[in-house]
């Protein structure tokens, strides 16, 4: 999500926060008989069943939040796990890259070692 697009969500999200405040505020006073399954509350004030309703939709957005960043940090151990068996494959196939090199040059040595030889032992004999 770019800057802009973030700025305009954070911007309706706070006009709307904004409102629901004045409306909160502008009816503290008022009077309702709230009925949740066979639960009737009455006598409530709508201001205060208002301020109700954002606390509870701010404790499930912390808790939406708090699973988001659980998964993000699960997928972050899962990278960087990733990551190190990628190194440790790449150090093994830089560790046998050097010892065939090294094996190429012993074999090199040895059949440079072996031609001075023969060509020694044609002159003499």
């Amino acid at each position: 999500m770019g800057r802009l697009q973030r700025f305009f969500l954070n911007l309706i999200s706070s006009i709307a926060l904004a409102l629901l405040l004045v409306t909160v505020i502008s009816n503290w006073e008022t009077s309702v008989t709230v009925q949740f399954l066979e639960i009737t509350l009455a006598d409530l004030s709508l201001g205060s069943v208002f301020l109700g309703i954002i606390a509870l939709t701010g404790l499930i957005g912390i808790l939406k939040s708090w699973e988001l960043m659980g998964l993000v940090q699960k997928n972050m151990r899962k990278s960087e796990r990733h990551l190190e068996k990628a190194e440790v494959t790449a150090e093994i196939s830089t560790d046998k890259v050097k010892a065939l090199e090294s094996k190429v040059q012993t074999l090199e040595k040895a059949l440079s070692k072996a031609l001075e030889d023969m060509a020694k032992s044609r002159e003499r004999g």
